[in-house]
């Protein structure tokens, strides 16, 4: 992303990096958090810009930001263009280490699983 960025800006695009609150540099506790709530931390930094005359017409994610920026473009309507670059697209991996072994097929059955209860 360092390099993207970079490149961009020889271009003559600013672009402007950030993790979410304690993932890579960030500061804060890292929590599993709900992607509609990283959309709504999305949201406060776009904020924060247009604040500072600094328009965001795009938004360009990777990994789990990509999924957030997808909800974001969905729920805010006030961006042009989002890139999801891989994006995460089997979420299987990790559900089990996450919220429970039987969790898929608690999901399959009922359609949602219980994520405080854990069952």
């Amino acid at each position: 992303m360092v390099n993207l960025a970079k490149a961009l800006e020889k271009e003559g695009i600013a672009t402007f990096r950030f993790d979410f609150a304690g993932n890579g540099e960030s500061e804060g506790s890292f929590a599993y958090d709900t992607y509609w709530r990283k959309a709504d931390d999305l949201q406060a930094v776009i904020e924060h810009f247009s604040r500072e005359s600094r328009a965001i017409s795009t938004v360009l994610r990777h990994s789990k930001g990509g999924d957030v920026v997808l909800l974001y473009a969905l729920k805010y309507l006030d961006i042009s263009a989002v890139f999801n670059i891989f994006g995460r697209y089997d979420l299987k991996r990790g559900i089990k280490e996450r919220i429970g072994k039987y969790s898929m097929e608690k999901i399959k059955q009922d359609g949602f699983i219980d994520i405080k209860n854990r069952t």
